[in-house]
């Protein structure tokens, strides 16, 4: 394969799209200027569409255009199709002479990139590894001097590392020699060393050579080799480690090289005063060292310095495995409280975003092992210790939410709980207990529901392996994915029969409160199985039964749960007949619940079916039970007003202008939503407000309303234009560049009209095209929502162009459309450039079919041909 392969491109970006779009206009205005005796415009037709494509799709960091392509292609993980692109910048005229020296480089690292992606069992990773090494070696032979030289070496000396490591997983847990790793793991710390010595001698020279600190570039320069160095003598370290431990248990060797890295990680530990991240890892690899060669004490003083220390932001994981590892340290001396405390005060203090990481989800399960270990220690010598028991309950809890969290600490998780009598398998609570009361059963079925939500979290983790997995192993995860839905349709209709028997066994001196607790699992029981009628009787009955109470909410949530249920599985014509269910459970709400998103959901469903039939008016009473002026009758009154403007915009499709219907549905929905835009107050217009206040607009404009459309739209501070342009991602991207169209629509319409100067117009419209520029670079696709938009719009502009039929008007309006197009291509962007060369096509089309504006789409063809000499240049 010699050419980049531009179909693959233009599917996958859309920087390259651009060449195929430009491309069709190119043809509309070919065409035209075959039909028309006028002179050729400024534009050429590319004779390579290749590097075309190659040019426009550069939108990375690095400097040259193709160093961009390249980035991208990397980061979109193309590694064969960089490569191939590689061997065409290799040799192209104007790729620089310093890009042309790291292409070796390059090709090395896009291959090992490649490698890393692929299982170990891929049959064509192996020759990845060997490309990467064999391009990475030829990189240092030609390239003694280059700036990059330290990186090359220390990705090699990383390549080496994974094969020693493929290799050590290859044979598995031995107790003898690994040849194939300690050879690798050998290569590495040679490669390591030699680096070593290349960069001291670099640094040397530097000493001799005073660098001013102004000169920022050379102090940069030089803390890189400082970096280099050190990260050189740490991974040196780490493969004399790794290749200690490949080496035969017991052997004089091992012990040798594991005692020499234990030296190597502790000298960089105490000469290394300023790279923080640097010195942390040595003392944490030393004191692992330490651990794992029986030195126990140096290991807890180690992890003790790590986990008091106060690192930054980047090294907290690493302090929390630090103290990962101290935990289970203090736990083998028997110092289990101390060893619970500083688990617990880390968690305890945990950010946001540590919640889930790896090293978080490690130490919360060191942290449940170490107290059922503890709770084993005091159990052994009293069976009845209440420490004993409280710790083993604390851990059983723990465990369970960590069931919940998907992520290898899965497997040992569950064997915890096994452990600790909670999840032994399906013998355990196969049969179901024969309970003498209410207590009972309620005891037995809320066991078998935290079994279900635990059990749960593996079935999702199955189902998700699945779908990667292949031969022997789908079929192996196949039947575990169907032993565990057989396991839960068990447990959950054990739990069914043990809910309804607590329910028959309940008497006067049982709890109330859990009488209606029982019933409200039940329901969600019942729900969760598919039977929405169950589910719905026992919601409805308890809601009607505690009035105003949480219990009561809770279980008037799962009547409407079912109730969806229900409408999803019915024709939209039929959902109408369930009406009768809903009314008076909403009326309930409403009463009980007033300010409640359950009453709230109800009226809207009730308004939905209400408009569904056709029955306005009860959509409109139904508004009327809930508070005028809360927050919720607000926000039903902007969803009843979308439902009447999508009904109207429907119907006016398929009816005449004067249809009675219509205008009675205009007047409903325009009502509504100025209601609800009154109650707005200063600084609400978010994205929901935003919807409501464009409908508004566009029903206003239908309706030739023009004066109320431009209140809507431009009068004031709070109204879409003045809010979008102070702060471009106030709203949804779509719903922004949807007020942004209707307000470009509303100017044309305005100038056809008379109501407003040609300038003012063109104004207008041009800073409204460079503001919807700006919120689409607010948005990371925002480049995509605004091609779409700009085709709407240009569809709207045709509309509106066709249906002025005053020739004088249409002319006037032809020039001011084609000057904010011209204007607004100026701003080098594609979308907005297409847009306007698309929508300057519509217009001399248009124009070309009357003899007295032929002139004039003939200056139009010409103006859309520079603009789209523009993005081919």
């Amino acid at each position: 394969m010699s050419k980049i392969d531009t179909q693959s491109l233009e599917k996958l970006y859309q920087d390259s799209w651009v060449a195929m779009q430009t491309h069709l206009l190119l043809s509309r205005v070919r065409k035209a200027f075959r039909l028309r005796p006028i002179a050729t415009p400024r534009w050429r037709f590319p004779l390579c569409l290749w590097l075309l494509v190659v040019s426009l799709s550069c939108v990375a960091v690095a400097e040259e255009p193709y160093e961009r392509f390249l980035d991208r292609l990397r980061q979109e993980q193309l590694f064969d199709l960089a490569l191939v692109y590689l061997n065409d910048l290799e040799s192209r005229r104007g790729v620089t002479r310093e890009f042309k020296s790291e292409i070796e480089l390059e090709r090395g690292l896009l291959e090992f990139q490649a490698a890393a992606i692929l299982m170990p069992t891929n049959s064509t990773r192996p020759t990845k590894l060997n490309d990467a090494e064999s391009h990475l070696r030829k990189f240092l032979a030609a390239e003694q001097n280059h700036p990059r030289r330290s990186e090359a070496r220390l990705k090699l000396g990383e390549l080496l590392l994974t094969r020693a490591e493929e290799e050590r997983t290859k044979v598995g847990e031995t107790t003898e020699d690994v040849p194939a790793a300690i050879k690798f793991y050998g290569e590495a710390h040679e490669l390591f060393e030699s680096t070593i010595k290349e960069l001291a001698g670099l640094l040397e020279n530097l000493k001799g050579n005073r660098v001013n600190l102004a000169d920022k570039a050379k102090v940069a320069i030089r803390e890189q080799i400082q970096r280099d160095l050190r990260q050189a003598q740490l991974l040196s370290a780490k493969s004399v480690e790794e290749m200690g431990k490949s080496r035969a248990q017991g052997s004089s060797q091992r012990e040798a090289d594991l005692t020499r890295a234990l030296t190597m990680f502790g000298d960089l530990y105490t000469k290394e005063r300023r790279l923080e991240g640097i010195r942390n890892y040595a003392l944490f690899y030393r004191s692992k060292l330490h651990s794992e060669l029986g030195n126990v004490d140096d290991a807890i003083e180690g992890f003790q310095r790590l986990a008091d220390s106060d690192s930054s932001d980047e090294l907290r994981p690493l302090q929390a495995s630090a103290i990962n590892e101290l935990v289970q340290q203090l736990a083998k001396r028997k110092k289990f409280p101390l060893a619970t405390d500083r688990a617990t005060q880390w968690l305890s203090d945990l950010r946001p975003d540590e919640s889930a990481t790896s090293e978080t989800l490690a130490l919360k399960l060191t942290l449940s092992r170490v107290k059922t270990q503890w709770a084993e220690d005091l159990l052994t010598q009293d069976p009845n210790d209440r420490v004993g028991r409280k710790l083993n309950r604390e851990a059983r809890d723990e465990l369970r939410l960590l069931m919940r969290v998907p992520g290898p600490h899965l497997v040992e998780t569950r064997e915890l709980l096994s452990r600790l009598g909670t999840d032994d398998g399906p013998s355990s609570l196969e049969k179901v207990p024969d309970v003498k009361d209410f207590a009972q059963a309620l005891a037995a079925a809320t066991e078998r529901l935290n079994t279900i939500s635990t059990d749960s979290v593996e079935h999702d983790r199955l189902a998700e392996q699945i779908r990667d997995a292949s031969g022997q192993q789908k079929e192996s995860l196949q039947q575990q994915l169907q032993e565990s839905e057989q396991r839960l349709d068990t447990l959950r209709s054990q739990t069914v029969d043990l809910l309804q028997k607590a329910l028959q066994l309940y008497g006067n001196k049982d709890d109330r409160a859990q009488l209606f607790e029982a019933r409200y699992r039940l329901a969600m029981l019942h729900l969760q199985q598919q039977q929405p009628w169950e589910a719905l009787a026992i919601g409805r009955f308890l809601s009607k039964t505690n009035p105003g109470s949480d219990i009561g909410l809770n279980a008037s949530a799962v009547a409407l749960a079912a109730l969806s249920d229900l409408l999803r599985s019915v024709a939209p014509e039929r959902q109408v007949a369930y009406a009768d269910i809903l009314e008076p459970l909403a009326n309930h709400l409403i009463e009980s619940w007033p300010q409640s998103k359950e009453a709230a959901a109800a009226t809207a469903a009730m308004v939905q079916l209400s408009l569904l039939g056709n029955e306005w008016e009860k959509a409109e009473s139904l508004l009327q039970k809930i508070a005028a002026n809360g927050s919720v009758s607000a926000s039903l009154r902007r969803d009843v007003g979308l439902s009447l403007y999508s009904a109207y915009m429907a119907r006016k499709k398929e009816v005449a202008a004067d249809d009675a219907e219509l205008k009675t549905i205009y007047d409903k929905a325009m009502n509504q939503l100025e209601a609800y835009l009154d109650s707005l107050g200063a600084d609400q217009l978010n994205s929901s407000a935003l919807e409501a206040v464009n409908a508004t607009a566009r029903l206003a404009i239908e309706a030739s309303q023009l004066d109320k459309a431009d209140e809507i739209l431009f009068s004031g501070e709070n109204t879409p234009v003045a809010t979008l342009n102070k702060d471009p991602k106030a709203g949804d991207l779509m719903v922004a560049l949807d007020s942004y169209r209707l307000a470009i629509r509303l100017r044309s319409a305005q100038m056809a009209a008379g109501t407003i100067a040609a300038a003012q117009a063109t104004d207008g419209m041009a800073q409204i095209v460079s503001a919807m520029q700006k919120v689409a670079d607010s948005h990371a696709d925002g480049h995509d929502k605004l091609a779409a938009v700009f085709v709407g719009l240009a569809r709207d502009l045709q509309d509106l162009f066709s249906s002025t039929e005053n020739a004088a008007e249409k002319k006037r309006l032809a020039e001011v459309l084609v000057v904010v197009a011209v204007q607004a291509a100026k701003q080098e962007v594609f979308n907005v450039q297409y847009w306007a060369a698309d929508l300057i096509i519509m217009l001399a089309e248009e124009l070309g079919n009357q003899s007295a504006t032929e002139r004039q789409a003939g200056e139009a063809y010409a103006a859309a041909g520079n603009i789209l000499d523009g993005i081919l240049s």
